[in-house]
């Protein structure tokens, strides 16, 4: 996450000014289940699948998994659209 910077207003700023309309529109189809569930594939798949520890005391996570990680943190604009979508749903578009 230190790659996209600090500050959490600047990784913020820079989540959102990559989220293309077409996403946000095809981030909002499902339902809350079908999301809860590609997140639970994604995670098993990407993180608790099979993590490349090293055989000593001292675990190391290699670069791929590392870059995973880095791709599946911005994953983190699709459950802030997600749940932007929920609220102006349940509150209107005031």
């Amino acid at each position: 996450m230190d790659g996209l910077g600090r500050a959490p207003a600047t990784v913020a700023n820079q989540l959102i000014e990559q989220i293309t309309p077409q996403q946000k529109t095809e981030w909002e189809q499902g339902s809350v289940n079908d999301w809860a569930m590609e997140a639970f594939q994604i995670s098993k798949s990407d993180v608790y699948g099979d993590p490349p520890l090293s055989k000593g005391a001292v675990q190391h996570l290699d670069a791929g998994y590392v870059s995973r990680a880095e791709t599946e943190v911005a994953l983190l604009s699709r459950a802030g659209v997600r749940l932007a979508y929920l609220l102006n749903s349940a509150l209107g578009p005031h």
